[in-house]
């Protein structure tokens, strides 16, 4: 009679290390978030119980970096200031929904993080722990550069720069010339390579989703010494508006005669590129007479007989030109970006 109530025994332990467990389908959910939308990061429990099981769930973690959070259960939804609540779920292998919902007021890359632990409240399971985490990115993202960098001896010069919609609904934005100056070369605004004439003043861009364009300024340039510049407002045209309006510059500077045309063969080289502190020299350094570095206005802020070390720990950060001039008055100009 013990056996048979042993094997019993042993035999419904072996059923419930089998059968009575809980699991998280993922371990960790990772969405994008949208300002003013309503996101969802879909989780999902299961029950391998056979039978209902009364369940408890508790937010373990809750960073948020924009906006609010609500999480629901199989029953209903909760808002951010409840920590934890009871819910029920079938068994047999049932999955019951555990979303996390994120309302986004703001943009914000950091990243949020929601964590999630569910546990039988008879301690005979062992509890399951998810992640819910978010970045709530711009559906806009524009790197625009600071200028570009030309000549007098070349015919047009262009900086370019990408924007991208980064959010799930199509874009309709529209770019408008604010401000420009023709002193150095004539601008205009150029879309997907395609220029849109010195005298348009503006345009209209379609985005669809993770869909990218390109927006140049190209110049023009003429025989004349000084800074042209077209500045742009980007801004979206739906109502109500899903991005902020960006506003950015193009320059372009020229202070050079066109005997930089003449200039030294491509072997001196100059590293690390940004650079922090000090500037290298690699290359025939020993034809080097003078080093000279500018600012995009043309102001001279280092002026040096020949180096192969470049201190630049004095110098703000930002877009710079070294002009390098060997022994017999060749020059060449390299661009550098100071941090």
């Amino acid at each position: 009679m013990k056996k048979i109530i042993l094997f019993a025994f042993l035999t419904v332990l072996l059923h419930q290390n089998t059968f009575s467990q809980l699991s998280f389908v993922e371990d960790t959910m990772h969405i994008i978030a949208h300002v003013g939308k309503d996101d969802v990061a879909h989780g999902f429990i299961v029950n391998d119980n056979a039978s209902e099981l009364g369940l408890k769930w508790r937010r373990m973690v809750n960073d948020l970096q924009s906006g609010t959070s609500a999480i629901c259960d199989l029953n209903v939804c909760h808002s951010e200031t409840t920590d934890f609540a009871e819910f029920n779920i079938d068994g047999g292998g049932t999955n019951g929904t555990m979303d996390v919902h994120f309302y986004a007021d703001a943009y914000n890359e950091d990243t949020s993080k929601i964590e999630v632990a569910v546990f039988d409240p008879s301690d005979s399971l062992p509890s399951v722990v998810t992640a819910y985490i978010t970045a709530t990115l711009s559906p806009i993202a524009l790197t625009f550069p600071s200028f570009a960098q030309a000549f007098t001896n070349e015919t047009t010069s262009s900086s370019v720069s990408t924007i991208t919609n980064y959010g799930s609904d199509t874009l309709t934005l529209r770019w408008t010339r604010t401000d420009f100056d023709a002193t150095a070369g004539d601008p205009e605004i150029c879309i997907d390579g395609n220029c849109e004439g010195v005298g348009t003043t503006s345009g209209i861009l379609t985005l669809m989703p993770m869909d990218s364009a390109e927006i140049s300024a190209q110049f023009t340039l003429n025989s004349a010494k000084g800074q042209s510049f077209i500045e742009i407002v980007v801004e979206d045209t739906g109502a109500p508006e899903t991005i902020n309006t960006t506003k950015t510059r193009y320059s372009l500077v020229t202070n050079y005669p066109t005997s930089v045309g003449s200039v030294i063969q491509n072997n001196i080289s100059i590293y690390p590129n940004p650079a922090r502190g000090q500037v290298f020299l690699k290359g025939d350094v020993a034809t080097i007479s003078n080093i000279k570095i500018t600012n995009v206005f043309g102001q001279t802020i280092y002026n040096s007989k020949a180096v192969d070390v470049i201190n630049i720990d004095q110098i703000d950060a930002g877009a710079y030109w070294i002009m390098i001039t060997d022994k017999e008055q060749k020059t060449v100009v390299k661009n550098i970006q100071v941090l």
